[in-house]
């Protein structure tokens, strides 16, 4: 193998310069038979196919280590941009979040102002009052409205509508006891009042 190895690179070579796609290069007969000069000459032609090969390999290592070093920066590139993203995407939960508690306190200001005008005793304003008061107290249950700290609009409203749910309660407890003394109406205006404030209670 040794004597092979010496006389005859290409021999030893040839199938590894075949299994990377490279083609072997062939002895010349005719000169192998004229002058001892020929195997000289393939040899030197051998030795300058594996350089040129040595020399495709190192070019493609060093290709490789461009192409890592820009995947790299890639993928770097890449997080930085996810990051930024989940910051934005937050960010703007956030303000979507802020959006609908803004609404509804505008809406608990709005049911909360209505409360003002109403006269109790009259069965039409009661309804109405009642209304309200459920509006604002399902409000009041939301979660966005009971944030830590507390929202010092929000905690202003609370006392009177608690105080104007009360005073409903009571209304319309004065108003069925009325009716229930009342024997000439009494079942008619019983069934007129618990049809209505079963809507809202």
């Amino acid at each position: 193998a040794e004597r092979v190895s010496r006389t005859s690179p290409e021999a030893v070579a040839g199938p590894l310069l075949k299994m990377h796609g490279f083609a072997a290069v062939e002895e010349d007969a005719a000169g192998d038979d004229a002058t001892p000069e020929g195997g000289t000459s393939a040899s030197s032609s051998s030795a300058n196919t594996l350089s040129v090969l040595r020399e495709k390999c190192d070019r493609l290592k060093r290709q490789g280590d461009v192409l890592d070093g820009v995947a790299q920066r890639v993928e770097t590139s890449l997080q930085r941009g996810m990051k930024r993203m989940d910051t934005s995407t937050k960010r703007l939960s956030r303000v979507l979040d802020l959006s609908a508690a803004l609404k509804m306190i505008m809406r608990l200001q709005f049911e909360s102002s209505k409360l003002q005008g109403y006269y109790l005793d009259d069965l039409r304003d009661l309804t109405r009052a009642a209304g309200s008061v459920a509006v604002i107290e399902d409000l009041l249950a939301k979660p966005e409205l009971n944030a830590t700290p507390p929202i010092d609009i929000v905690e202003s409203i609370r006392p009177q509508v608690k105080r104007t749910a009360t005073a409903v309660r009571k209304s319309a407890s004065t108003l069925l006891e009325r009716y229930h003394s009342q024997s000439a109406t009494r079942t008619a205006s019983v069934v007129q009042l618990g049809a209505t404030l079963q809507v809202y209670f």
